[in-house]
């Protein structure tokens, strides 16, 4: 998607530029050189673009992430379900509800899951890409940690980071 919307900027901005210049093509034909006028699009559009772009860079601020590798994908996720106030599973973007063992929620089910995260409501809890073994914990959330490593489900691989 972030891809798609830079694809879309750019785009935008060459259209923007070139119909600046070409509009002023008639001025430099008759040798008025509208040197005002493309650079004014051209310093509101690259004014605008670094605005969109120091907008998106602050919204991605996060919490640090604990490091951890599981040991039981299931009593992990099944742990943190129970004490979040609004737990939201999410399986490679798909939202889940079945946390039973006939459900997509089992050691098998998460471990050939491609993209993991629990969260309580929109706040991250836990979550991978990729592969299991890649697995973080935010660091409020560092007393459940505590909780599946003195439970032997996982091992805490390194500082939050």
């Amino acid at each position: 998607m972030k891809r798609l919307v830079y694809w879309i900027a750019a785009t935008l901005l060459i259209v923007a530029l070139l119909a600046v210049i070409f509009t002023g093509a008639n001025a430099i034909a008759a040798q008025h050189w509208p040197f005002g006028t493309i650079w004014g699009g051209v310093i509101v559009l690259f004014g605008a673009l670094l605005w969109w772009v120091g907008r998106r860079k602050s919204a991605r601020i996060r919490e640090k992430w604990i490091p951890v590798r599981p040991k039981n994908y299931r009593r992990i996720a099944l742990y943190a379900i129970q004490h979040a106030g609004n737990p939201v599973v999410l399986m490679n973007g798909r939202q889940m509800n079945d946390f039973s063992e006939s459900g997509p929620l089992t050691q098998k089910g998460i471990h050939l899951c491609q993209d993991f995260e629990i969260r309580d409501g929109e706040v991250p809890i836990l979550g991978f890409h990729d592969h299991p073994d890649q697995m973080w914990i935010v660091e409020s959330r560092r007393q459940l940690a505590d909780h599946c490593v003195a439970q032997g489900w996982l091992k805490i691989q390194g500082r939050a980071s």
